[in-house]
């Protein structure tokens, strides 16, 4: 079977067919690489009360970019990811925040990301 995509792929497609015995040939159609002055915005940004991440690849960019720059978000920011990829990637990377997961997209997750800095305002 012939696999083109991401140069670090979520590797369950691959896995599954694997399993089945399968023989995979992974096939690079793309390469998604943090900006460079994506680590310098994240040290100047102004303190989050929600954090959106929209992948896994941006949420182990975020991570880095955090680390590398000693930077500590509040305990009670709150991460919302609309797919349960990447909901399960923000909770294990983040878990220790008030880390919000969810599934949803479109008009929930504007609901949800409302609802939320409303929360903080009430506060």
């Amino acid at each position: 079977v012939l696999f083109p995509g991401a140069a670090q792929p979520r590797p369950a497609t691959a896995a599954v067919l694997r399993a089945a015995g399968v023989e995979v040939r992974h096939v690079v159609t793309y390469a998604t690489e943090p900006r460079p002055a994506f680590d310098q915005e994240v040290a100047d940004a102004p303190t989050p009360r929600v954090i959106v991440v929209g992948s896994p690849r941006a949420a182990a960019a975020l991570a880095r970019a955090l680390e590398s720059a000693g930077r500590v978000l509040p305990a009670d920011v709150a991460f919302v990811a609309p797919g349960a990829t990447t909901a399960e990637d923000v909770a294990r990377r983040f878990g220790g925040y008030g880390a919000h997961t969810t599934s949803m997209g479109g008009a929930a997750l504007e609901t949800a990301v409302r609802a939320l800095l409303e929360e903080d305002e009430r506060a």
